[in-house]
């Protein structure tokens, strides 16, 4: 009786650990990453397609770097996540901190492939940035909480977010100012262009 408590126990102690290091995933949607960065490379499958994990997926979690967790799935596929994306089964809400408002009703939110998805925001909604924001990128990737308490990850167009700290009196002003200076640009060309024809000798 005693050999076999003692195999069950030695069982025990080699399988335990690794049942704590499941994971479910919190979020709607994300990408796995081949590095611990937002800016890295997505981890790709056979097919060569971005792998996207969904949520409630299981994941095995084999270690922290930073804000992300390297995890395992399929037994062989091994990539990097946001760890806030992960729940170990705690009754634990993790959302984002929010840095930017939504500037227009009915923006629609885009899906990690760029397709549409049927969700829309009304201008005021607090939404988060994680990966940068920059006015010349068609898309910016957002999170947010919908009316279900449900972490969101996606897309929007870049025109109809305002980022904390950039108002959108700026916004339109330097996007005058922009045009402005490519209008008067565009006279000096044109004005040079036609000095240099009437000063060619003519033959």
């Amino acid at each position: 009786m005693s050999f076999i408590l003692s195999i069950f126990l030695t069982l025990f102690s080699i399988t335990a650990p690794y049942s704590t290091n499941y994971a479910q995933i919190l979020v709607n949607a994300c990408y796995l990453f081949t590095a611990p960065s937002f800016e890295s490379e997505k981890v790709l499958d056979l097919s060569n397609e971005k792998i996207i994990l969904k949520q409630n997926d299981s994941v095995l979690v084999l270690e922290e770097s930073g804000d992300f967790a390297l995890v395992q799935i399929d037994n062989t596929i091994r990539g990097y996540v946001y760890k806030y994306y992960l729940s170990y089964g705690e009754n634990i809400d993790v959302y984002p901190t929010f840095n930017a408002t939504i500037r227009h009703d009915d923006t629609r939110v885009f899906n990690l492939d760029y397709s549409q998805s049927n969700i829309v925001l009304d201008s005021g909604t607090r939404v988060f940035i994680y990966g940068g924001y920059d006015d010349r990128n068609e898309y910016t990737a957002i999170q947010f909480v919908d009316g279900n308490g449900t972490l969101i990850h996606g897309f929007v167009q870049t025109s109809n977010i305002n980022p904390d700290g950039v108002s959108s009196l700026l916004i339109v002003g330097i996007s005058i100012i922009v045009a402005c200076v490519t209008i008067i640009l565009s006279i000096i060309f044109i004005k040079k262009s036609r000095s240099n024809k009437k000063s060619k000798p003519s033959k």
